[in-house]
């Protein structure tokens, strides 16, 4: 079942985060994935690149309070900055959908979501595929292995952050 509340209670912001938010040094590797501290968002975050080139991250942004899953590219994936859309999400079957809104940061393009919804990050942790799709219809399958340990090791990073 869709549901717009299904992410956050809060509004859903799609949006890219600053590159500059990850030019920390890697806190751990983790399964594939680097965990960091993004100073800027007074959080850590994981992060990985596939082979097409989409750059994953799941973090915890302490100054808005929230969690989000971002998904980043160099190539031109025509983004127009400040478009708003309605974004699904699928985890292996569970389904998710939020308000978005796109930018584009220099040369990176894709933004983020924030969410407050456990279900949402137990999902994150626990499932294979995360599957994007936006009004356009095109879909970004992120393979998500590996994030339940990363995101462990997370939130040992944040901890030692406050």
């Amino acid at each position: 079942m869709l549901n717009h509340t299904n992410i956050a209670t809060a509004c859903v912001a799609f949006v890219i985060a600053s590159s500059a938010a990850f030019a920390q040094d890697i806190y751990a590797e983790v399964e594939g994935w680097n965990v960091r501290v993004a100073e800027g968002l007074k959080g850590c975050a994981i992060e990985r690149t596939d082979a097409d080139g989409f750059q994953t991250q799941i973090g915890i942004d302490g100054n808005q309070e929230m969690g989000y899953v971002a998904l980043f590219t160099l190539a031109d994936a025509g983004i127009d900055s400040r478009d708003t859309i309605i974004t699904h999400f699928d985890l292996d079957g569970e389904r998710f959908v939020g308000d978005s809104v796109r930018k584009v940061d220099g040369a990176y393009q894709g933004g983020y979501v924030y969410f407050n919804n456990p279900n949402f990050a137990y999902d994150l942790a626990k499932k294979q595929t995360l599957t994007i799709t936006a009004e356009s219809g095109r879909e970004i399958a992120v393979d998500l292995t590996g994030t339940n340990a990363a995101m462990e090791v997370m939130r040992e990073c944040q901890m030692a952050q406050q």
